[in-house]
C-alpha cells in the first residue's frame, strides 16, 4: 500500500483514498504469467430464417457462437458503417473466450475471433481505440494461454486486456494481479487524450480494513498496457466504479455505487485529476 490521506466531503461523508500497488503487470509470452493470448478462428456462423425467429421482414442475419452458450455484449460501428460485435462463449469444454466479429457496411462477415486460454475469459467491456483497433476488457481465469484446450486448470479471477487492430490481430495482452490486494474485475475503459488507457471497476479492500469490503478502484496504462497509476477510493464498504469518462478538462469521472449510507447501495460520482488524485465525490441516496 502506498500511503493513506483522508478527505473530509459534506457533514458525514469520508473518503479514504488508498495507493494501490500492483505488483505485476505480466506482458510477454509466460506460462504462468498469462499475458499472451491464443486467438482461434474456431467459431460457427449460422444463417437466422426469419421465420422460424417470428422476426418478420429480416435478411442477411446470422447466428454466431460456439459448442456452449453465448453472450453479446456491445456492438461498435465505425464511420464506413462496418461494425464489430463483442461478446464471450463456449468454444468448447470447459473453456470460455473472448469472442469478436466484424461485419463489412454490406452486412457480410469478414471475420470473427475468439482471444482466450484454458478456462474462463469473460469479457465486460471493449473499446474502439484511436488507431482503429479495439481494447477489449474483462476477467480470466486461466492459468496460461495455450492453443491446446484439452485440460482447463484455472486461478483466481483477475483483470486480462486485449488490445487488437482493425482485422482482429493481437497487438498485446496483459492481466492485472490478483488476489485480495489487486484489481478484481474490470467494468469499464476508456482511451484518454494521451493516448494511454484508464479502467474502472472494484478490488478486494487491504489490511487492515476488512477483506470483505469492496474498493472503487482506477488504473492508469500507457498505451501498450504498461501500468503508470494504479488506486483504490473508499467512500464505505462496499464501493464499485462502473462507469467511466474523461472530462474535457483531461479529469476522469467515475460513476458507481457505494453503501456509505444506505446498506443496500446508492448512486455515487467521483472525480479524480489525470494522476488519479480525488477532486471531490458525491452520493446521491433517496
Amino acid at each position: 500500500l502506498a500511503g493513506c490521506t483522508w478527505f473530509q466531503k459534506g457533514p458525514s461523508m469520508k473518503m479514504r483514498y488508498l495507493g494501490l500497488a500492483i505488483s505485476h503487470m505480466v506482458l510477454g509470452v509466460l506460462l504462468i504469467g498469462c499475458a499472451t493470448t491464443v486467438t482461434s478462428n474456431k467459431i460457427n456462423v449460422v444463417p437466422i430464417e426469419p421465420e422460424k425467429m417470428g422476426i418478420g421482414g429480416v435478411s442477411d442475419a446470422y447466428l454466431l457462437g460456439g459448442d456452449g452458450g453465448d453472450l453479446g455484449v456491445k456492438i461498435i460501428c465505425n464511420r464506413d458503417k462496418s461494425c464489430a460485435m463483442f461478446g464471450y462463449g463456449g468454444l468448447g469444454p470447459g473453456t470460455v473466450d473472448y469472442t469478436v466479429a466484424m461485419e463489412s457496411p454490406e452486412h457480410e462477415l469478414l471475420w470473427a475471433r475468439t482471444y482466450g486460454g484454458t478456462n474462463r475469459e469473460e469479457l465486460r467491456n471493449a473499446i474502439a481505440t484511436s488507431d482503429g483497433g479495439f481494447l477489449l476488457v474483462g476477467t480470466s481465469r486461466s492459468l496460461f494461454f495455450t492453443g491446446l484446450k484439452i485440460f482447463s486448470p484455472s486461478r483466481e479471477p483477475r483483470p486480462f486486456l486485449v488490445k487488437i487492430n482493425s482485422s482482429g490481430n493481437v497487438e498485446w495482452a496483459a492481466t492485472l494481479g490478483e488476489g485480495n490486494d489487486y484489481m478484481r474485475d474490470v467494468y469499464d475503459a476508456v482511451q484518454t487524450h494521451d493516448g494511454g488507457y484508464v479502467l474502472s471497476g472494484y478490488s478486494k479492500a487491504a489490511a487492515p480494513v476488512q477483506a470483505r469490503n469492496r474498493n472503487v478502484t482506477v488504473v492508469k496504462l500507457s498505451s501498450r498496457g504498461e501500468l503508470l497509476w494504479a488506486y483504490g477510493y473508499v467512500l464505505g464498504t462496499s464501493d464499485y466504479g462502473f462507469a467511466l469518462a474523461e472530462a474535457r478538462d483531461s479529469n476522469l469521472v467515475i460513476a458507481g455505487i457505494t453503501n456509505v449510507y444506505d446498506p443496500k447501495g446508492d448512486a455515487m460520482l467521483l472525480k479524480i485529476n489525470s494522476n488519479g488524485n480525488p477532486l471531490w465525490a458525491k452520493v446521491y441516496t433517496a
